[in-house]
């Protein structure tokens, strides 16, 4: 069961207004002749007079034009915007010669509304935490893929009796550290990389996803004793568990963003993965560890997501920090994998 979505602070809402617009401007930002930059919290100071600005954008067409466009976000819980927000965020467009500006607010006062009106440089973009994309009535559905069970049966020659403890006994193979069969699955498991791979689905009281794999390893030392050879045919099954949803809004006009906490194949180590969703794109966006002792620098983040697609519209996921792209068709029985790597 997802967890009840939290009430957003400001620098939360200024964050996730971010990453929407830097999903909004990423085919603007792969252009040779545009360049777009969007920077959190940039402070000016101007005849002496220090400003801050929540989101500033620009995009640079690198003819002689730069466009600038500016955010205020206002997360009140009780208060409306007030008409005085909105003449001190006028104020700061013109001192910036900005194109356009963008009030960002869970609600607005009339007298604000009306204030906006008469500047066409000024637009209102009203902010919700809202289920319908990500949450409990939502059409997408982001789990974290959860070994639940792993079977191996083992081929050697010569043969012997295999015992009880044979997948932790000290196993010698070429390029590698003296290791287990036990941590050589998990690492395989680990480091699968699986966006061209076929998996069978099947269902039950959960939704499961059943993978088959084999692991070769010739002339391998295993506890003292050399072999010729060694085969491992695993079967892995894992289920889904739902991811916790940390914050949730959609912006009005522009897109959704979620915050969620992930964990990995054993359940050891959680992650933070925060999605972008714009028109039938969703973007994936850094991740990080939120117990990283167990990680090494420069060593992936191993937690795998499905994505779970039940709406009319086809998707198109992206996870920029690997170039990788993906493709969900409509179909309320099918599942699709990913990895982030």
């Amino acid at each position: 069961m997802l967890k009840k979505i939290k009430v957003m602070n400001g620098a939360i809402l200024e964050f996730a207004v971010e990453l929407i617009e830097t999903h909004v401007l990423k085919e603007i930002s792969k252009s040779d002749i545009v360049q777009v930059k969007v920077e959190r919290n940039k402070i000016f100071t101007i005849s002496e007079v220090r400003h801050e600005v929540d989101i500033y954008v620009t995009i640079d067409l690198k003819i002689g034009t730069k466009l600038i466009y500016i955010f205020e976000c206002k997360n009140y819980s009780k208060m409306v915007v007030s008409k005085n927000d909105i003449i001190i965020f006028e104020k700061k467009i013109e001192l910036l010669n900005a194109q356009k500006g963008f009030f960002v607010a869970r609600r607005f006062g009339r007298d604000s509304e009306n204030m906006a009106k008469q500047n066409a440089r000024i637009e209102l973009l009203l902010v919700k935490s809202d289920d319908e994309i990500f949450g409990h009535k939502s059409e997408i559905h982001i789990h974290s893929l959860l070994l639940d069970n792993c079977s191996a049966t083992f081929k050697l020659n010569p043969p012997i009796q295999i015992s009880s403890d044979f997948e932790f006994l000290p196993i010698k193979i070429s390029g590698k550290n003296e290791t287990s069969i036990n941590m050589l699955i998990r690492e395989k498991i680990s480091k699968r990389s699986t966006s061209n791979e076929d998996h069978e689905i099947t269902t039950s009281k959960k939704e499961q996803l059943l993978w088959n794999f084999t692991l070769k390893y010739e002339n391998p030392i295993i506890n003292n004793k050399q072999f010729d050879s060694i085969i491992i045919d695993i079967e892995a099954t894992f289920k889904l568990l739902p991811s916790e949803i940390i914050y949730s809004y959609d912006l009005d006009k522009k897109g959704s963003y979620i915050k969620v906490r992930m964990v990995d194949y054993f359940n050891e180590i959680s992650a933070i993965n925060e999605f972008t969703k714009i028109n039938n794109e969703i973007m994936s966006h850094a991740a990080y560890i939120e117990n990283p002792t167990n990680i090494k620098i420069g060593e992936s983040i191993p937690v795998s997501m499905i994505i779970e697609n039940l709406s009319k519209n086809d998707l198109s996921i992206t996870l920029p920090e690997t170039g990788d792209s993906f493709h969900v068709d409509y179909n309320k029985k099918k599942i699709t994998f990913l990895q982030k790597k």
